[in-house]
């Protein structure tokens, strides 16, 4: 059984790991907290929670993340 539910603050972590698994770099691909900090990718998530922002997270039966989905409407 999965469960769905709205993209929480303490879910943040998983997102950042999502952000980073989606980035495709096919060799020598920076660590996580080198890309996902790079201004053109952190635009995504930083401030998460603001008006326009919105995601699911997927979890399996044991409450474990293992999907996501969002927006985030920009200017």
């Amino acid at each position: 059984m999965i469960t769905i539910l709205p993209i929480e603050k303490k879910d943040m972590s998983f997102l950042w790991e999502m952000l980073y698994e989606m980035i495709y770099i096919p060799e020598d691909k920076p660590s996580k907290e080198e890309l996902v900090n790079r201004p053109e990718n952190k635009k995504y998530f930083d401030g998460w929670g603001r008006n326009g922002d919105k995601g699911l997270i997927a979890f399996n039966i044991e409450g474990k993340p293992i999907g996501t989905v969002w927006y985030r409407l920009c200017t």
